[in-house]
């Protein structure tokens, strides 16, 4: 299965709300809101990207840093949030890229619509007044595939839900997992919490050590790992069927 069609979404279940689809070059986002805003959606789409473009141009190695940069407090608002939560992971800005791109679209779209859901290749920035259930793909060789979904109720807030893999997608992983899921107060910091916890999973022995050492950091609100048939979660994450 090609992961650039974005296959998963023939699996979302129709609801009362409006789904569109927002495509400028490498963004692809699926959009659902209360009302068809692909314009607003488009929009923000190009300022988002304008402003990591122009950076990233000024600043040589922004694209391609593997480790984490130091706050620049003259970036634009996207750039920084993407240098605030990676610093805290200690993996490269565009690690939490297409979090922060999620987070930046949906937050404009809170203006027309209140609830809205911006998925950005499994990078999802939600805002919804009821439950949201999340379909964990891990991959067709993982035990859990597609048998794990994650019910996130927080009504009336944004979070921000973020998938990472060393064997599904174009995620870039120093580590051995099949999905690392994570649920946070904001897309970027989930985005980059998957990937800084994917590296240091290198065997499945790390899940729980991991897992503990970020419930005790505080800064997540729930997260969910499989390696093999090894499972593991903690938090603001609940477990039911599809």
């Amino acid at each position: 299965m090609n992961y650039v069609l974005r296959f998963y979404r023939d699996w979302v279940k129709q609801d009362d709300l409006t789904t569109f689809e927002v495509k400028l070059r490498e963004t692809d986002l699926q959009v659902r809101a209360h009302s068809d805003l692909r314009v607003e959606a488009l929009q923000e789409v190009k300022r988002v990207r304008r402003d990591i473009e122009v950076y990233a141009e000024t600043h040589p190695g922004f694209l391609h840093a593997l480790s984490s940069w130091e706050d620049d407090p003259s970036a634009p608002e996207v750039v920084r949030e993407m240098l605030r939560s990676t610093a805290l992971y200690g993996v490269g800005p565009m690690a939490a890229v297409a979090g922060a791109v999620a987070e930046a679209v949906g937050r404009k779209l809170l203006e027309k619509s209140p609830e809205v859901i911006v998925e950005n290749g499994g990078d999802i920035f939600l805002r919804m007044d009821r439950p949201v259930k999340l379909l964990l793909y891990s991959g067709e060789e993982s035990p859990f595939n597609r048998r794990l979904v994650l019910r996130v109720d927080a009504p009336g807030e944004c979070r921000g839900a973020c998938t990472s893999s060393a064997r599904v997608g174009p995620s870039l992983s120093f580590g051995e997992t099949d999905a690392v899921l994570t649920v946070a107060a904001n897309a970027a910091l989930a985005d980059a919490a998957a990937t800084g916890m994917g590296n240091r999973i290198l065997r499945a022995e790390d899940v729980s050590g991991v897992l503990e050492e970020e419930k005790s950091r505080g800064l997540l609100r729930g997260a969910v790992v499989t390696v093999g048939r090894t499972f593991g979660a903690f938090g603001e994450v609940q477990l039911e069927e599809w």
